[in-house]
């Protein structure tokens, strides 16, 4: 805020707006990270749904098997 100050005041040297582009530019780059990193984050947790979603798979198969080769044996 000091230096939003001192700008205003000195008429805005190429100094002052120097130091703020370069603040600023390191701020978003920081926000920029963040966001990639939950973006990351999220994708990670998402990794256990295809584990899944084939493991359901298999026990219908199974299951599936099973029932055919017991209506073969028994007559069912």
């Amino acid at each position: 805020m000091l230096s939003i100050y001192r700008m205003g005041e000195n008429g805005g040297s190429e100094a002052y707006i120097q130091a703020f582009q370069a603040r600023f530019e390191a701020l978003a780059e920081e926000r920029r990270n963040e966001a990639l990193e939950k973006e990351k984050s999220g994708f990670g947790n998402l990794t256990m749904l295809p584990l899944a979603a084939s493991g359901i798979s298999m026990m219908m198969i199974s299951i599936g098997v099973v029932e055919a080769i017991g209506g073969e044996m028994y007559g069912l």
